[in-house]
């Protein structure tokens, strides 16, 4: 997702910028938000809105749902075909980076070398 922010303006706070990171975005195993109790109806919600429904309840940026594969929701998601137990597993990780192959990092664009790419991701 595009920032907005020029590495000028980021500088010397980077350090500071990737301890907020670390603070406000909970990540890795056992990570889970405390403040996000949804019931299991909201759950299934969730599970076929997906970025949408994250938006919509003040977890998102609506500008970035046209940069998200799919919009963020897979279409004909049925959380009836779901396990109880799978969902179990993803309830507490609702909201945070997760764990295993899941990672935030800052980058610079230095250079473009497709411009229909750069121009469709902001």
């Amino acid at each position: 997702l595009r920032s907005g922010l020029a590495a000028s303006e980021v500088g010397d706070r980077l350090p500071k910028l990737a301890d907020a990171l670390f603070r406000n975005v909970p990540s890795g195993v056992g990570s889970h938000r405390r403040d996000l109790k949804l019931s299991i109806a909201q759950e299934h919600k969730v599970l076929v809105e997906g970025a949408r429904w994250a938006v919509e309840h003040g977890y998102g940026n609506g500008a970035d749902l046209d940069h998200i594969e799919e919009g963020g929701a897979l279409e004909g998601a049925d959380p009836e075909l779901i396990s109880e137990r799978a969902i179990e597993r993803g309830r507490a990780q609702l909201g945070t980076l997760g764990s295993g192959n899941h990672f935030l990092e800052v980058q610079k664009v230095e250079e473009i070398q497709d411009e229909e790419a750069a121009e469709a991701l902001g």
